[in-house]
């Protein structure tokens, strides 16, 4: 599918350079950007993982203490399994049981909150990426800009993400300081 989806990248790269009359082809301006690096370097994506990395320690911790609670209790009914009658003994062991589905709900709970935080983060700062990109190619005067990892093959100096990188950073910087 990648191989495809690169392919037709090249043909409409291609079809685009070949469908330009011949004295225009030298305004032709393309340009790429890495969204990867982006979302990886800039300030903007830094800080907000940091804070979801913050809260998700946070709710780690909390599910530690539970894990090491059904753990003791655990261990507990296991010690007092041969002085407990099979009533009480049968009782202890179903709450017990209660409190570790609890436990591993709580864990896919937690792994879904992250990935849904992680998405929705992901999704935020695309969205102001292509914001700025769509508007620096206007200003540049760029023709079309590509993700990176859909060209097999371009010269360094089409790579804008740097250039996009410090846009964001700059409007991010103003927006904290505000």
């Amino acid at each position: 599918m990648k191989q495809f989806s690169m392919k037709l990248v090249g043909l409409m790269i291609l079809l685009i350079v070949l469908s330009v009359p011949a004295g225009a082809a030298s305004k032709v301006k393309l340009g790429l950007i890495d969204t990867k690096r982006v979302i990886r370097d800039a300030q903007a994506a830094k800080d907000a993982r940091s804070n979801i990395y913050k809260e998700i320690k946070e709710k780690q911790a909390m599910f530690s203490e539970k894990q090491a609670d059904v753990m003791t209790l655990s261990v507990e009914l296991r010690k007092q399994q041969a002085t407990l009658d099979v009533e009480t003994y049968r009782k202890k062991s179903d709450a017990l049981e209660r409190q570790m589905k609890e436990l591993s709900r709580l864990k896919e709970d937690l792994e879904e909150e992250l990935n849904e935080q992680n998405m929705e983060l992901t999704r935020k700062i695309l969205q102001e990426v292509w914001e700025i990109v769509n508007q620096y190619r206007q200003d540049e005067g760029y023709t079309m800009i590509f993700e990176a990892d859909k060209v097999v093959a371009a010269d360094e100096e089409t790579d804008i993400t740097d250039a996009i990188i410090k846009i964001y950073d700059g409007q991010y910087k103003k927006t904290i300081s505000e």
